[in-house]
């Protein structure tokens, strides 16, 4: 990957050839108790209740990265787990994975689109590509599809003609396609060009379900009306283990989520971080995440919260994302 300017990932959580078949070859050549690292990177999801354009601080990204049931912050922790118990005196850890900050994401789980450029462009020639698009992270953005769901998909793909086409879909939709040859022939700059603004191509995206994760390698780059969270200098574990969840009073009353709106996102990000961090699985935790969402909003000031989810006020134990929308 080092040979490479950018790199992209078109990812659905629903590609039952990697989750099932693939993994179920691979068992024969590597077999292990759990499953949970035999997943592909074609099977990411982005941890989001939105759709479009998401911006996340870069000491996040893999907390908001999902392979099977681990985030990448989850899988990465645990391989430095194992590593500590094998080699007690090896030094742990200081930078933070370099391979998936490289990737652009689109999380297609939930694509829907015209998959004939002869039809009409109207909602009702549009359809599911890659799985049933039943939108499972409205309400709960670690949300997951269940196994029946996974079950079902693939029955479908094989007798059903793959529709929906759990792992070719990405090359019968029209926005997917012209990501992909616009990616591919222009770039990142060149893709924005073509469609106007970073928020045009955030703005299209949303329109047709998908999620998409800027890699921070693209930051300096990029020339939005609202600027991506500063770059961190981040290591991969933000402290040596720490009490487990449920201790110390952080864990015991929980947190508040904090009012953003009317805020500008530079102060919102700053609010977030006040709150500080728990104790987590291993290390230490941040207590709110913000995701970032640009969207038009004729009425505010470019860079203004203007809603945010969870709503302000209410408590919570465990980390949590915060989801807010900025006015261009």
């Amino acid at each position: 990957m080092s040979r490479f300017d950018e790199a992209y990932l078109f990812s659905n959580e629903g590609d039952e050839v990697l989750r099932q078949i693939s993994t179920l070859a691979n068992y024969f050549v590597f077999p292990t108790k759990s499953r949970n690292h035999g997943f592909r990177l074609g099977n990411v999801e982005i941890l989001s209740r939105n759709f479009g354009m998401i911006d996340v601080k870069e000491d996040n990204l893999l907390r908001v990265l999902r392979i099977g049931n681990l985030t990448l912050q989850e899988l990465y922790d645990s391989l430095e787990d194992a590593k500590a118990e094998r080699q007690p005196n090896a030094s742990p850890a200081l930078a933070q994975a370099r391979l998936p900050k490289v990737f652009t994401y689109f999380d297609c789980t939930d694509y829907v689109d015209r998959d004939d450029p002869d039809k009409p462009a109207i909602s009702a020639n549009e359809r599911p590509l890659l799985t049933f698009a039943k939108w499972r992270k409205r309400h709960d953005a670690e949300a997951k599809l269940r196994w029946y769901s996974h079950l079902y998909l693939l029955i479908v793909y094989v007798v059903r003609h793959q529709r929906p086409n759990v792992h070719g879909g990405y090359f019968e939709g029209l926005l997917s396609q012209e990501l992909i040859y616009r990616l591919a022939c222009l770039g990142y700059d060149g893709t924005v060009t073509a469609y106007g603004s970073e928020v045009a191509l955030g703005t299209a995206c949303e329109q047709k379900q998908i999620r998409m994760l800027v890699s921070p390698d693209l930051w300096k780059r990029r020339t939005g009306p609202v600027a991506p969270p500063p770059p961190t200098d981040e290591k991969l574990r933000t402290a040596t283990r720490a009490a487990a969840p449920g201790s110390g009073e952080a864990a015991t009353t929980g947190a508040a989520v904090p009012n953003l709106v009317g805020m500008s996102i530079v102060a919102a990000r700053a609010a977030v971080a006040a709150v500080g961090n728990i104790p987590g699985r291993r290390g230490m935790e941040p207590q709110f995440m913000l995701l970032e969402i640009t969207r038009e909003a004729p009425n505010q000031a470019t860079g203004t919260v203007v809603s945010q989810t969870p709503p302000p006020g209410g408590r919570v134990k465990e980390p949590a994302s915060i989801e807010v929308i900025v006015a261009k």
